[in-house]
Parts: structure tokens; C-alpha cells; sequence
């Protein structure tokens, strides 16, 4: 039985070890309640329900605190339009309304590109803030709104051929690997560690059979 020890302890600390790398590798969760069965599904309802549909950047972002829309705290994202398939045009700068205090919200970070599917701002009743006093648009994480690298081009391409919509210069260009690069780098960087830790525990459990053996 005390030689089994060491074999057991080796097994537990693979599978924990297993367990952090698909952790890190598996990145922040998407924010997508409806659950698009596919690029048709997506693309489909975006045309049909929203008001603004289009590639775009996010340039800037600001929360207005509760205490003065009177009720839920807003994020305002201003983005940059790069392709316009619906509603507004290329260049133009969007103000989209969200709600970081929603169950299902959408997060947005600065820089990376995005396709969005925004709906008109509601007044009145939506949970007693008139939403359109602050923006004209407003995105939640219902929506088809997706990041642009988690769709992929193939989705850009297919939206284009629906809507007649040429790519815009450099769309699909370099401009959003930072962003991936440095996600992808976090990853390896993970799994790496958790081999090492892996190649290590090994290493030590090894050594400590030995000495017992002798």
C-alpha cells in the first residue's frame, strides 16, 4: 500500500493540473442567451429584429453610475462603424447604451472589432429607466451582437453576400491580432505551466519511490 501512494498522489495532481489549463484556456464566457444554432440563425435575426446591424470598433466606453439615470447604472460604448449592413452607414460613431447590472449583459472591450446587432432605445417601463435619454441605441446579451473574432470571417463573408455589402479595406487584415495574439499567448502560456507542473510532480513522485524502494 505505500508503494500506491505516490502513484495516486501523481494521478490527482495530473488531473488538477489538467483541470487549470482547460480553465485558462477556455477564456471569459459569451454573453448569448438565445444560443444561434448556427451563422444563418444569427445573421437572420439580426436583419429582421434590430435596428442597426454592422461591423464595428469600439473606440470609447463610460458607466453613468445609477444614482443618475435614476434607476440601473448604463455603459455607453461609442463605436466606430467599419461595415454598415443595416441602419446606419460606414465612419459613422454609434453611441450603444448597456447595462452592467443585468443578468445577461454584454461586456465590451476597447480596441477589438464587433458585430452588432443594436436595438432602438426604449423609454418608459424598461426597469423605470428611460434608456433613450442617454443613447439612441441600446444592446444586451440577447443579442446577435457577437465579437468579431468569435464569429470568424466566414460569418462576415456570408453576412456580405446577403446584404451586397463589400468588405471593407483591411477588414479582415492584422488590425484585431493583437488582440488575439495575446489571447492565444495567455492560453499556451497555461498550458505550458500546467505541463511543467505536470513534468515536475513526476520528476518528484519518481524520486520518492526510488528512495523508498531503497
Amino acid at each position: 500500500m505505500r508503494h500506491c501512494r505516490p502513484a495516486a498522489l501523481l494521478i490527482a495532481l495530473i488531473v488538477f493540473a489538467l483541470g487549470v489549463v482547460s480553465m485558462i484556456g477556455a477564456g471569459p464566457a459569451s454573453a448569448d442567451c438565445v444560443g444561434y444554432k448556427d451563422d444563418q440563425a444569427r445573421i437572420a435575426s439580426a436583419l429582421r429584429d434590430y435596428a442597426v446591424v454592422a461591423k464595428v470598433q469600439v473606440i470609447d466606453q463610460k458607466t453613468i453610475d445609477g444614482a443618475v439615470t435614476g434607476s440601473m447604472p448604463l455603459t455607453m460604448v461609442d463605436v466606430e462603424v467599419k461595415e454598415a449592413y443595416h441602419g446606419t452607414r460606414v465612419g459613422e460613431i454609434l453611441s450603444i447604451a448597456t447595462s452592467p447590472s443585468m443578468a445577461e449583459r454584454r461586456t465590451f472591450t476597447t480596441g477589438p472589432e464587433y458585430f452588432l446587432a443594436a436595438s432602438n432605445a426604449q423609454g418608459g417601463k424598461y426597469l423605470d429607466t428611460d434608456i433613450s435619454r442617454w443613447a439612441r441605441l441600446y444592446d444586451h446579451g440577447c443579442s446577435p451582437t457577437a465579437a468579431a473574432d468569435e464569429v470568424g470571417p466566414e460569418f462576415f463573408a456570408e453576412l456580405r453576400a446577403k446584404t451586397g455589402v463589400t468588405a471593407a479595406p483591411s477588414s479582415e487584415t492584422s488590425a484585431a491580432d493583437p488582440g488575439r495574439s495575446s489571447d492565444a499567448t495567455v492560453v499556451w502560456l497555461g498550458a505550458a505551466g500546467g505541463a511543467a507542473l505536470v513534468i515536475v510532480t513526476a520528476a518528484l513522485v519518481w524520486r520518492a519511490r526510488r528512495a523508498e524502494e531503497q
